[in-house]
């Protein structure tokens, strides 16, 4: 249903012949924002890539903005808000902290926007104008999991790096990466567990220390881009030989060298298209959240063309 804001929109036009709005044949032309958690990263340049798929597919109009850090949640909540005011009329968010975007949430559910969260999930009641698409959170700590008790070949010690709480999304990663290898490589425990999800010179001193003090640790574990950035460092100053996986898109290109063993990448092509879709077409879809599983690349299979297209590679000169 549209908000009495378009029908006021549609009503000048009716007046005036055309607006920024509607084209000369009298469509309204649906203007989306999308805001992402920040840009000038492989993982958020791949929704790029989607929602510019969408809105080709669709014929609408795109904003793109977001913060220059991942940790700037009050740009992003201004951001949001100024899309509310501009009368957009729908938007697409990747939140950086999603409590703290609660109330921003709710306020363009009020106005009558579409809204789709990407990315990680928001605690937020089922509502018509809602979806959300979001990362399989679960299965990246399983694909972890897994590679790690192959790699160590059923025996060893771990340590998980980039530890936040207060985030529901690298809660469940962790946990399926524990329960994962309780249940199939009883014999790989973790020996350590520390934070530092979006701090990269921290967590590169945590897995420094842990390398040079504990030298059973075989194997890291990084839940974020933050995690993996600082861990890769971290081993590749040692020259240990440690094990890494990550969870990062930017250096995908990592998993060629010896520092980097595999990397968890999200589907953000796919969020992004699917975005546009629903906002497009809600009626061809439930409301109901929607997870894209997540891929292992590893250099193996870093070259083929599934693992290309998630990544999004050169998408900008297509």
């Amino acid at each position: 249903m549209w908000s009495r804001r378009k029908w006021t929109n549609l009503l000048m036009c009716s007046m005036l012949g055309c607006s920024a709005h509607l084209g000369c044949s009298g469509r309204h032309v649906m203007r989306i924002a999308v805001i992402p958690r920040t840009t000038g990263t492989q993982l958020w340049e791949a929704e790029h890539a989607g929602v510019e798929a969408g809105a080709k597919r669709w014929n609408v109009t795109l904003y793109w903005n977001a913060p220059t850090r991942e940790d700037d949640v009050e740009r992003q909540i201004a951001m949001f808000e100024r899309a509310i005011d501009q009368g957009y009329d729908a938007i697409v968010l990747s939140p950086d902290q999603p409590l703290s975007l609660l109330s921003s949430v709710n306020r363009a559910l009020a106005h009558g926007l579409r809204v789709v969260v990407v990315g990680s999930p928001m605690p937020l009641a089922a509502h018509p104008g809602l979806k959300q698409i979001v990362n399989d959170d679960s299965e990246s700590g399983r694909l972890a999991a897994r590679r790690i008790g192959a790699q160590l070949h059923g025996h060893g010690e771990v340590a998980v790096l980039g530890v936040d709480g207060d985030l529901s999304s690298l809660v469940r990663r962790e946990r399926a990466f524990r329960l994962e290898l309780a249940s199939n490589s009883p014999d790989v425990h973790i020996v350590d567990e520390e934070a530092g999800a979006f701090n990269r010179a921290h967590v590169e001193k945590t897995a420094a220390d842990i390398i040079r003090t504990q030298p059973r640790v075989q194997a890291i574990f990084a839940l974020t881009s933050e995690a993996t950035q600082g861990s890769f460092a971290a081993v590749q100053n040692s020259g240990s030989g440690l094990i890494l996986v990550g969870c990062e898109q930017d250096f995908a290109i990592s998993v060629t060298s010896k520092e980097m063993d595999s990397l968890i990448v999200e589907d953000t092509v796919g969020m992004g298209y699917q975005a546009i879709q629903w906002i497009m077409e809600p009626g061809d879809s439930n409301n109901s959240d929607v997870e894209l599983k997540p891929l292992l690349v590893t250099k193996d299979n870093l070259h083929q063309k599934d693992v290309q297209q998630m990544l999004a590679f050169y998408w900008k000169q297509e």
